[in-house]
């Protein structure tokens, strides 16, 4: 990711039609998920959404895969030899590397995002909850596509969901004091 490719200032989509912000995905979702979140969980990624358009407003957009999954990594002895089936997409770094956290539920957990997040060359969060926000939109969509794709897989993401929705709750006390 740290090789991706800004687009230029003018042909940079909107930040309301950036992939991490789009409501009728968080809509879709919705209607997917149904009766395993709540409405709340609903509204609460909604305002997630409203939040993160204002504030990647004039920030750098790259070329992104855009479907950087688990699902689409190519091994050969357990070494990464390629990405495939790419959708490909403008937003910032973190979207990929958050999709690729997300995309499977095993160790979603902050300390294995957090080096990853170390090394991205070109992603600030723009306030103390800027990577926690990035991974709750993610997940909402994701728990959606699991529910979809591979149910068996729901009681790991919810588990996943309550975990960072602690992870924000403790976040916004300590930033709200």
């Amino acid at each position: 990711m740290n090789h991706y490719v800004q687009v230029p200032e003018g042909s940079a989509t909107e930040p309301s039609a950036r992939l991490s912000c789009s409501i009728s995905d968080f809509e879709w979702a919705r209607d997917i998920i149904g009766k395993h979140l709540k409405e709340e969980d609903f509204q609460f990624v909604v305002e997630l959404s409203r939040q993160a358009v204002e504030i990647k407003n004039g920030r750098k957009s790259y070329l992104l895969h855009g479907d950087f999954g688990l699902h689409n990594f190519l091994f050969d002895e357990g070494r990464l030899t390629g990405v495939i089936d790419p959708i490909l997409a403008k937003d910032e770094l973190i979207y990929d590397l958050v999709y690729a956290f997300c995309s499977t539920p095993d160790d979603l957990n902050l300390d294995t995002i957090q080096p990853a997040v170390a090394i991205l060359k070109d992603w600030h969060p723009a306030d103390a909850t800027g990577l926690h926000r990035e991974v709750l939109l993610t997940m909402y969509r994701r728990i959606a596509c699991c529910i979809y794709y591979h149910p068996h897989d729901l009681g790991a993401y919810l588990q996943a969901w309550s975990y960072w929705r602690g992870l924000w709750s403790a976040l916004k006390n300590t930033v709200d004091r």
